[in-house]
Parts: structure tokens; sequence; C-alpha cells
């Protein structure tokens, strides 16, 4: 999709090339929550630092958390465009199974199950 969309910084821009672009910036970071997340798991209605991660994510990326605690650490949030259109909506658990993991496995947990 080749569609030209507007403006960024006085640059214009399609669609495709904006989201390599701003997926490139964030892969840095991205990689590292997920060694974070995956060296320090935690179990179903423990994810008190996990939900803290992943809210300390979306307020550096703007995107508005209109709930937190949902259900004891549940997180809602909305990413808002600039534009009408249709609406998605994503779900992750963030719980973390008991289980010893393979010690070739990386990143891998820095607890014991």
């Amino acid at each position: 999709m080749n569609e030209q969309i507007g403006q960024f910084e006085n640059i214009k821009f399609n669609i495709s090339e904006f989201i390599k672009h701003r997926s490139e910036q964030l892969t840095p970071e991205m990689l590292k929550i997920y060694q974070e997340l995956h060296e320090n798991p935690e179990l179903g209605g423990e994810e008190f630092e996990t939900a803290q991660r992943i809210i300390n994510f979306l307020k550096t990326q703007k995107i508005k958390i209109v709930a937190e605690g949902i259900g004891g650490t549940g997180v809602i949030a909305v990413v808002e465009g600039k534009k009408e259109g249709p609406t998605i909506a994503l779900r992750a658990d963030i719980d973390a199974l008991p289980i010893d993991e393979d010690e070739s496995h990386e990143p891998r947990s820095k607890k014991k199950a």
C-alpha cells in the first residue's frame, strides 16, 4: 500500500514506510522489554510488576490508559488514530506458567518454578 496519508515532521510518507520506520525505532526497546518479562515471570494474579512495565511503556508512547487493576492486574488502553475508521481490540495474557525452562532457552526465567 503506497497511499499517501499525510505529513510527519514536514516529511511526506506512506503508511508502509511509516510502519517499517517506526518498527525499526521500537525494536531495541521491545526486545529489552521481552527479555525483562521472560526473565522475571509472575504467576496469574501476581503480575503486578509486569502490569507496571506495560503501563510504563504505554505512557512513554503517549497511549491513553483508561483502567488499571482490572481483575487485579489487568490494564485497558486505547490507541486513537487521527481519522475515524474501524475499531479493533487486542487481548493478551501476561501470566507465567510454573515450569522449569530448558537451560538452552534464552531468555529464561531467573526464578525457579
